[in-house]
C-alpha cells in the first residue's frame, strides 16, 4: 500500500513536472510564433518606404500570423476630425464603403495621447458608440471574433489596427500580445515612412512663399497632361511675372523683393480652387495650373491675379515710388498644344508678347502667332510634338475641337459618313476607317486661335485665310500617328469642290478621294442644320435641298443620292 501511495506521488509529480515543460514549450512557442512574426514584419517593413504599400504589406502580414481572415489598418487626422481606411483585407465591398471614414466627436479628440503611449486602451481612446460602430460593421460581414491595438508615437496617436476572424477562433492573450509587437512595429515603419513623405514634400516645396517649385510644376504638368489626354479633358497653365522686378529689388534691396515674392505667393493661392495648384517658377515668375478649365476660365483667374497684385503693388508704391504690375502668358491643353514641353513654350511665348505690349495685361497663346502661321511651311512645327503623343491623345484633341465650339458636329459627321458608306456599299473595314476619319477631320483647328475658331460673327478674309490652313495641319498631324496616318488624304481634302475650286490642292472630281468627298457631305449637313451665333439652322428639308442645288459643282452627284437614300431609310423606319 505504501509503495502504491509513492509510486502515485511520483507519478504526480512528474506530470507537474511534464506540464511545466509542455507551459515552457508552449511559451517558447508562442515566443517564437512572435519572435517570427516579428522578422517578417521588419523585413516587409524595410521593402518600402511609401506609406499605401508599406501598410497595405503590414496588414497582410498581420492577418497572416494573428491567422484572422479580415483586417483593417486606420489612421487618425485631426483635421478631418476622423478616423480614414488606410488599408483593409478581406472585407466586402459594401462594408468597406460604409466605414471607410468614422467620424470622431471633439471629446474623442481631447483623449487622444499627446504623446507616445504605448499600452494605451482602445477604450481609452474613442467613445463606445465609436468602437461599436465599426465592431457592428465587422460582425455584419461575419466576423465571430476580432482584436484592435493602437499604434502611436512621440507625435500621438497614429491610428489603430484591427483584425478579425470568421471562424469560432478567439483571440487569446498570447494573440494580444502578438497583435502589440505587430502595432508597435507598425508604428515606427509607420513614421519613418512618413518622416521619408515629409522630405520629399520639402523637396518640391519654395521656402520663401510655401507654394510648389519648377521641379514639381513639371512633373505636375506632365501627369496632367497624360490624365487629360486619356480623359478627354482640358486644362489650362497661366504663368505671370512682375513687371520692373529687377529695377525694385536692386534699389529696395533682397528683402524688398522677397517680401513682394512672398505676397504674390499667398494671393496666387488665394485666387485659386482646391483643385488648382500655384508654383513658384523662377525668381519673380510664378505658374498655376488650372484643372478642367479652359482659356475662357483661365481668363478670369488672371482677372483676379492682376487685381490681387495691383492691391499688392499700391500699398509698395506709397512708400517706395515704384510702379509694379504683371504680365500673365495663358496656353490651354490641347487647343494650343497638346504636350507639356509645347504648352509651356505657348504661354511662355503669350507672357512674352504681354509684356512686348508694355505690360499690366495678360495674353492667350491662341492669340500669339507661334504654331500655326500663314503659310504651309509652318505645318511642320505646328505638329512637331505629334509623334510623341498616343492615338488617344488625338482623339482627345478631335473632342476637344467639338468642346470649344460647343457642339457634336464631328460626331454627327460620322454617323453621316457611316449611313452614306453603307448606302454606296463600301467594305466594313472602309467604313470604319472612313467613320474615323470623320471623327478627326477638324483635328488640324486645335491649333487655330481661339479667336478664329470661337469667333461668334463672320470671318474676315485674313481669318478666312487662316482657317483654310486646317485641313493640311489635320493631315500633318495623323500621318505622323502610325495608326491613323491613312485617314490623311480623307482630312486633307474634305474641303476640295468636285467642280475643282475648292481647297488647298484644286483637286476635281474623281482626283478627290472618295472618303474625302464622303466627309464634305455629311459636314455641309450638318453645318446647315446646326445652328450658330450668326444665322439661324435649316429644316433637313432645306438642308438636303441646298445639297441637291451644288451637285457637281461642290458635291459629288452619287455621293449626295447616296445621303438623301440614307435619310429617307433613316426617316421611314
Amino acid at each position: 500500500m505504501v509503495d502504491e501511495q509513492k509510486t502515485k506521488e511520483q507519478l504526480m509529480g512528474e506530470l507537474a513536472v511534464l506540464r511545466q515543460g509542455v507551459a515552457r514549450l508552449g511559451t517558447l512557442l508562442t515566443k517564437h510564433k512572435q519572435a517570427g512574426a516579428l522578422c517578417d514584419i521588419v523585413q516587409t517593413a524595410s521593402q518600402t518606404l511609401e506609406p499605401d504599400d508599406l501598410l497595405n504589406s503590414l496588414l497582410g502580414k498581420a492577418v497572416e500570423v494573428m491567422d484572422a481572415d479580415m483586417g483593417l489598418i486606420y489612421l487618425l487626422d485631426r483635421t478631418e476630425k476622423a478616423l480614414l481606411l488606410k488599408a483593409h483585407r478581406g472585407m466586402t465591398e459594401e462594408t468597406l464603403h460604409r466605414i471607410s471614414t468614422v467620424k470622431l466627436t471633439s471629446e474623442d479628440l481631447r483623449k487622444m495621447p499627446k504623446g507616445e503611449a504605448p499600452h494605451i486602451s482602445l477604450s481609452e481612446l474613442f467613445r463606445d458608440a465609436t468602437l461599436k460602430l465599426i465592431a457592428a460593421e465587422v460582425q455584419q460581414d461575419q466576423a465571430q471574433s476580432f482584436a484592435a491595438v493602437p499604434f502611436s508615437g512621440k507625435s500621438g496617436l497614429h491610428g489603430v489596427m484591427i483584425v478579425a476572424s470568421r471562424s469560432q477562433h478567439k483571440f487569446n492573450q498570447d494573440d494580444m500580445e502578438l497583435l502589440g509587437i505587430v502595432g508597435k512595429q507598425t508604428r515606427a515603419s509607420i513614421e519613418n515612412a512618413m518622416l521619408a513623405l515629409e522630405v520629399s514634400r520639402l523637396a518640391t516645396i519654395d521656402r520663401l512663399t510655401g507654394l510648389y517649385n519648377k521641379a514639381y510644376f513639371q512633373q505636375r504638368l506632365e501627369e496632367e497632361t497624360a490624365r487629360s489626354s486619356r480623359y478627354g479633358l482640358e486644362f489650362s497653365i497661366v504663368l505671370f511675372d512682375v513687371d520692373g522686378f529687377e529695377a525694385y529689388s536692386a534699389r529696395r534691396g533682397p528683402a524688398a523683393g522677397n517680401e513682394i515674392i512672398r505676397m504674390l505667393g499667398v494671393s496666387a493661392r488665394d485666387c485659386i480652387r482646391e483643385v488648382d495648384t500655384a508654383y513658384r517658377y523662377g525668381k519673380s515668375k510664378f505658374a498655376i495650373i488650372l484643372l478642367h478649365t479652359g482659356a475662357s476660365g483661365a481668363e478670369v483667374v488672371a482677372e483676379r491675379l492682376q487685381q490681387k497684385a495691383s492691391d499688392i503693388f499700391a500699398l509698395m508704391r506709397r512708400s517706395s515710388g515704384f510702379k509694379l504690375t504683371i504680365s500673365l502668358g495663358i496656353a490651354s491643353f490641347p487647343s494650343d498644344d497638346p504636350s507639356p514641353e509645347g504648352l509651356v513654350h505657348r504661354a511662355e511665348a503669350a507672357l512674352t508678347k504681354a509684356k512686348q505690349r508694355g505690360g499690366d495685361q495678360a495674353c492667350l497663346a491662341s492669340n500669339t502667332p507661334d504654331s500655326i502661321g500663314a503659310a504651309s511651311s509652318d505645318i511642320p512645327e505646328a505638329t512637331k510634338n505629334v509623334k510623341e503623343l498616343s492615338t488617344s491623345n488625338i482623339y482627345a484633341m478631335a473632342a476637344a475641337v467639338d468642346a470649344n465650339n460647343h457642339n457634336t458636329h464631328s460626331k454627327n459627321v460620322a454617323k453621316h459618313v457611316v449611313a452614306i458608306g453603307e448606302v454606296l456599299g463600301l467594305t466594313n473595314r472602309k467604313i470604319r476607317q472612313l467613320r474615323t476619319a470623320a471623327i478627326l477631320h477638324d483635328i488640324g483647328k486645335s491649333s487655330m486661335p481661339y479667336s478664329i475658331t470661337r469667333k461668334s460673327g463672320l470671318l474676315n478674309e485674313e481669318e478666312q485665310q487662316t482657317l483654310r490652313k486646317h485641313p493640311e495641319l489635320g493631315a500633318a498631324i495623323v500621318d505622323q500617328i502610325p495608326e491613323l496616318d491613312y485617314c490623311a488624304p480623307a482630312i486633307r481634302h474634305h474641303h476640295e469642290r468636285y467642280d475643282g475650286s475648292g481647297y488647298p490642292s484644286g483637286l476635281k472630281g474623281e482626283q478627290i478621294p472618295i472618303e474625302a468627298r464622303i466627309i464634305a457631305v455629311a459636314e455641309a449637313y450638318d453645318t446647315m442644320t446646326t445652328t450658330y451665333p450668326y444665322r439661324q439652322a435649316l429644316s433637313p428639308q432645306e438642308a438636303i435641298e441646298k445639297l441637291r442645288q451644288h451637285i457637281n459643282t461642290k458635291f459629288d452627284p452619287e455621293v449626295v443620292l447616296a445621303f438623301i437614300k440614307a435619310v429617307s431609310a433613316g426617316s421611314r423606319e
